[in-house]
C-alpha cells in the first residue's frame, strides 16, 4: 500500500538528487518517469525506520507494508518487534522477490542509550538474528 505522504517526499529528493549531480536542466520540466524511477533507485538506499516505544503491532505493520510497496532496503524496527516484521514482511510475499528486492529485516539492540552490558546487547543481538534480522545496529 503506497503512502502519498512518502510519494511526495520522494519526488521532491529524486529531484534534488538529480540536480545536485547536474541531471536536470532548470529550464525544463522533469518528466514524472524520470522522478520515478530516480526514486526507485533510491529506494534502495533507504532503511524504513519505526523505533518509538510506543509503537504497537499495526504501526510495525504499516511500516512493513510501506517497505515492501516501496522496496526499500530494509525495515528497522526495536528488537522487540523482529518476529512481527518477520512474519508481515512474509505476509507481504516478500519471499517471492527477487534477490535484489528483499526488504531486509535491521533491529536495534542497547537502543536508546548504549548503557547496557556488553553480553547482554550480545544475547539481544543473538535473539533478533534468530527471529529474522539481517542486519544489527548496537547502540
Amino acid at each position: 500500500r503506497r503512502n502519498a505522504l512518502i510519494d511526495g517526499a520522494f519526488a521532491d529528493v529524486a529531484a534534488a538528487v538529480a540536480e545536485r549531480y547536474g541531471q536536470l536542466d532548470r529550464e525544463r520540466t522533469v518528466n514524472p518517469d524520470v522522478r520515478r524511477a530516480a526514486a526507485d533507485r533510491l529506494a534502495r538506499f533507504i532503511d524504513h525506520t519505526l523505533l518509538k516505544p510506543v509503537s504497537r503491532k499495526a504501526d510495525i505493520e504499516r511500516l512493513c507494508e510501506e517497505a515492501l510497496a516501496y522496496s526499500f532496503r530494509a525495515v528497522c524496527v526495536n528488537s522487540a518487534w523482529v518476529a512481527t516484521a518477520s512474519k508481515a514482511l512474509q505476509a507481504g510475499g516478500n519471499s517471492n522477490r527477487g534477490a535484489g528486492d528483499v526488504v531486509d529485516i535491521a533491529a536495534v539492540v542497547g537502543f536508546p542509550l548504549g548503557a547496557a552490558h556488553g553480553e547482554a546487547k550480545a544475547a539481544e543481538a543473538k535473539v533478533a538474528v534468530r527471529e529474522g534480522a539481517a542486519e544489527i545496529d548496537m547502540v
